[in-house]
């Protein structure tokens, strides 16, 4: 008896081969995106340098400059100014800053005839929020301190200083954690539209919605509008019990606000787009789940991800995980909480979810439409 129920039961599965596929593959389709976009066994870090004397010994060593071990290594690139430094640190292009001052070579002669005890001081900056950089930083602090040594033959004879960008001096651990857990608590909302749409499907209330002549996007939108309020209620409250608890966050609300409805949009087209292809609710939850690991895991939501440029437009490079809208969601958030950023540190940003949140609910509108609202 168990094995004609098996048997049966197997042949249930088989009737839904989206959802066995996504049962079987999903697990092992991250693991190959990890390898395809994570492939060496070394750990780079980018190093924004600049030196009005331009450097260019220690800016060599620093390139070549690796551990013991060869599992790190310096990405070293030129930046004409600290501000053009920091950007990048904003833009995900850079983990750290290093500033050698005026006169740090002929310092380093001094140093190595005793005429002075240490060098001219090196200035260290970058987010001190992220963990990235704080590996960043030890990394070029060694590779500059080797230097140092073999030029004078003295052992650390140099002064440092770490200058952080924004705020992230004053935050706490816990604030290294909440704008991520803020969009996250967008991000779950894909079972919720997701379910809803397809229960429409399964429990047949969509059928005596097309006899009331309603269009896709009204339908669409009435579902959406509920879940979009309480997506921000969400958003907020996260932020509230953070604050509550002594979070040091703050920065501009009115775009913090238009930051969390984008998202929320995009999210709620991704759930659409899910609703498109399932016919019941179990089947949602199951197809939603290879969006929502995507968006959790390769846009730094829950942990940071190191940007990897695809291509440059000019004076900005799109990176592989930009196609996520909650990538620019949680960098955004970064960016105005912990950076301290205006409108135009985030316009970038701005741009990208907007776009994307217009083409995914085109997408998704279009997609329910063709496949759970035509008739024939």
């Amino acid at each position: 008896m168990i094995g004609k129920i098996a048997k049966t039961s197997m042949k249930e599965q088989l009737r839904s081969p989206v959802i066995l596929l996504l049962s079987l593959l999903t697990a092992p389709l991250f693991v190959l995106i990890y390898v395809l976009f994570f492939p060496s066994e070394t750990s780079s870090f980018d190093v924004a340098y600049y030196s009005q004397e331009r450097n260019q010994a220690l800016l060599e060593y620093m390139n070549n400059w690796s551990m013991e071990d060869q599992t790190v290594n310096l990405n070293m690139h030129w930046v004409n100014s600290p501000q053009e430094g920091s950007k990048d640190i904003e833009q995900g292009e850079a983990q750290v800053l290093v500033i050698i001052p005026e006169g740090f070579e002929d310092s380093l002669d001094q140093v190595k005839s005793g005429l002075r005890e240490q060098s001219e001081r090196v200035i260290f900056s970058g987010d001190l929020s992220s963990s990235m950089y704080s590996i960043a930083f030890i990394m070029t602090y060694s590779s500059i301190d080797q230097y140092i040594s073999q030029r004078t033959g003295h052992i650390s004879p140099f002064a440092m200083e770490e200058q952080p960008l924004g705020n992230s001096m004053e935050l706490r651990e816990i604030d290294y954690y909440i704008p991520g857990l803020m969009i996250f608590a967008l991000i779950i909302l894909l079972f919720q539209v997701s379910m809803n749409l397809s229960g429409l499907v399964e429990s047949g209330i969509l059928k005596r919605l097309r006899l009331t002549r309603a269009t896709t996007l009204e339908i669409l939108s009435g579902y959406s509008i509920p879940v979009v309020l309480i997506g921000l209620c969400s958003f907020f409250l996260t932020l509230l019990v953070a604050k509550l608890f002594g979070s040091n966050l703050h920065g501009n609300w009115l775009l913090t606000a238009l930051v969390a409805l984008l998202t929320t949009l995009a999210i709620t087209a991704t759930g659409m787009i899910v609703s498109a292809f399932a016919s019941s609710t179990s089947s949602a939850f199951i197809m939603a789940n290879f969006p929502l690991m995507l968006f959790m895991f390769f846009s730094g939501a829950m942990y940071p991800i190191k940007k990897i440029t695809m291509f440059n437009l000019g004076n900005i490079s799109i990176g592989v995980f930009d196609l996520l809208p909650t990538t620019h969601g949680v960098n955004a958030l970064h960016k105005l909480l912990v950076l301290q950023s205006d409108f135009s540190g985030i316009l970038y940003e701005l741009i990208c979810l907007t776009l994307l949140t217009v083409l995914f609910l085109a997408f998704g509108v279009r997609l329910y439409y063709k496949r759970q609202m035509e008739i024939g």
